[in-house]
């Protein structure tokens, strides 16, 4: 025990021993310190004007750009194609504004009074189809009939569904004599339907061959047709006999025109006696179908009549000379053949329901014959409105209004080509690219940091100082700075500036004199620090201000 204590003393010297040290060495070291902080650099965003998608980015972080030094590239295909199309709308505008001040020529007049009278034979073509469409939307007869033969159709299969099935009833207990006179009755019902139905077809086969020798819409059109050949022919030589005279001196300019507008005019009538041609022997051609639609119907109803009658006649013959079995087994075929009939009137009755409804071949051949007429009309209108403008010379608002949409022109390709120019991300600045944010393919939008400049040519350290130092530096003062993260450099600085309002200690500083509880921030200007300094490291500043002498 008597050991263990003078062990204890020792131990307890040294250990006060120590700490004395340590706070000596503390006190020296901290002598001469005015302050200390962090060193500081101007961070600026390099970013674009315009989103966009990043095409290249051409610096790496360390690397060192001057002002104006391109950084990234946005892509620009959708830009470069406004600004091609630009240039060519400013092409056009300043072509038509230059065409407008040197006003209009002979030949412009001349063209657009052929384009007036060739508007105008359209117009009148247009009109006659429009009234040929009409006619055929107005004539439905043929549809009623074809869709009351077909709900009669239906009528008559559904009552031989209902007689067949009758028979088969019978069949299956056989058949009495006034049964058997009935059947009788039916094969002459039958009989009677075919006599009907073949007087039909005889009067639908007079009804087609009848239309197919009418043809006097479309003779007359092709008489006319010639006619208006011969003029046009007679208007072509007179016009190449007038054109020899005007080389002669023996015509005069205005016989000229005039043989030209005639030529013209015969021209425009001829085309529209061609087409009246063509739509009346499209007429001829939709009669002779709708009496050959006619024609065939007659004819299978003949054909559906006749099987009718040789189906009840052979039901008469197996009743008379067949046994049961031999009845059974035809009265069951007829059954079957009637309910087959009877779907397939069903079917012919909705087909002629639709298309009586609807008329959809008719109203649509009306709709785009009033659509082509309107459009004709639009034209004729316009080339009146050309050739009168024309006539009339431009005005000096229109040729104003023409040097306006130049300018516009103007205006929008400087705009696309402004744009491209966005596109090219330049460095506002001298410095140095401290983090790449954005990566080549990714969309940044307008405004968004591509990289970050740093400024470390001109570093600062903002050192705070507490009242009993702050009066011993003054601006323009040289003093040194130091720091742990480059031990045993000392770096010389200039004091820039001098906060004017005290301030708390911030909790990123710790100055070595704990008990000042606010302080004055100092800014040291350190320049590049001999590119040891980096931004964020703390730091010390030292040295004799000329400030209290």
């Amino acid at each position: 025990m008597k050991r263990i204590v003078p062990l204890l003393a020792v131990v307890g010297v040294l250990a006060v021993a120590v700490v004395g040290v340590r706070l000596i060495a503390h006190r020296k070291a901290a002598e001469g310190i005015l302050g200390s902080g962090l060193i500081e650099a101007d961070e600026v965003q390099v970013s674009a004007k315009i989103g966009g998608r990043l095409a290249q980015m051409l610096v790496r972080e360390g690397d060192e750009v001057k002002s104006g030094q391109l950084v990234a590239v946005l892509e620009h295909a959708d830009i470069d194609a406004d600004i091609e199309r630009a240039r060519g709308a400013l092409a056009a505008a300043d072509a038509a504004a230059r065409e407008m001040q040197r006003g209009s020529r002979v030949e412009q007049i001349e063209g657009a009074r052929a384009r007036l009278a060739q508007a105008g034979a359209n117009r009148q073509g247009a009109e006659r189809q429009l009234h040929t469409a009409q006619e055929a939307y107005a004539k439905v007869t043929e549809l009623k009939q074809q869709l009351d033969s077909a709900k009669a159709r239906v009528r008559v299969a559904d009552t031989g569904v209902t007689s067949a099935q009758a028979r088969l009833d019978e069949a299956a207990v056989g058949l009495t004599r006034q049964e058997i006179d009935a059947q009788r009755a039916v094969v002459a019902q039958a009989e009677a339907r075919v006599e009907t139905a073949r007087v039909a077809a005889q009067n639908a086969e007079q009804v087609y061959q009848h239309q197919v020798v009418v043809e006097g819409p479309l003779i007359a059109a092709t008489t006319e047709a010639s006619a208006d050949e011969a003029n046009d022919g007679l208007a072509q030589r007179e016009l190449d006999r007038t054109e020899a005279l005007a080389k002669e001196d023996a015509a005069t300019g205005r016989a000229l025109d005039q043989t030209r507008a005639q030529r013209a005019v015969s021209g425009v009538k001829l085309a529209g006696a061609r087409r009246a041609v063509t739509d009346a022997g499209e007429q001829v051609a939709v009669a002779r179908a709708q009496a050959k639609q006619m024609l065939d119907t007659a004819q299978h109803t003949l054909q559906e009549a006749m099987r009718a009658r040789d189906a009840a006649q052979a039901q008469l013959d197996v009743a008379l000379a067949g046994t049961r079995e031999e009845r059974l087994r035809l009265a069951t075929a007829a059954l079957s053949s009637a309910q087959a009939e009877a779907d397939a009137a069903r079917t012919v009755l909705k087909s002629a329901t639709e298309l009586y409804e609807d008329r959809l071949p008719a109203r649509q051949q009306r709709d785009a014959a009033q659509a082509a007429l309107d459009s004709a009309r639009a034209l004729e209108r316009a080339g009146q409105a050309e050739l009168s403008l024309l006539i009339a010379g431009q005005t000096q608002e229109a040729i104003q209004s023409a040097l306006g949409r130049v300018a516009e022109a103007r205006g929008a390709l400087k705009l696309a080509e402004v744009r491209r120019g966005y596109c090219e991300v330049l460095a506002p600045r001298a410095g140095t690219i401290t983090e790449a944010v954005a990566k080549e393919g990714e969309t940044v939008a307008a405004g968004a940091p591509v990289a970050i400049l740093t400024d470390v040519e001109n570093l600062r350290l903002r050192a705070y100082l507490g009242f009993a130092t702050l009066g011993k530096v003054r601006e323009g003062d040289t003093l040194q700075v130091t720091t742990e993260a480059v031990p045993g450099r000392v770096f010389t600085g200039r004091v820039v500036r001098i906060s004017e309002e005290a301030e708390f200690t911030p909790k990123d500083v710790q100055t070595p004199e704990q008990r000042i509880k606010q302080v004055y921030w100092v800014k040291v200007w350190l320049g590049n620090g001999d590119r040891l300094l980096k931004p964020g490291m703390p730091a010390d500043v030292r040295g004799e201000g000329t400030g209290d002498r």
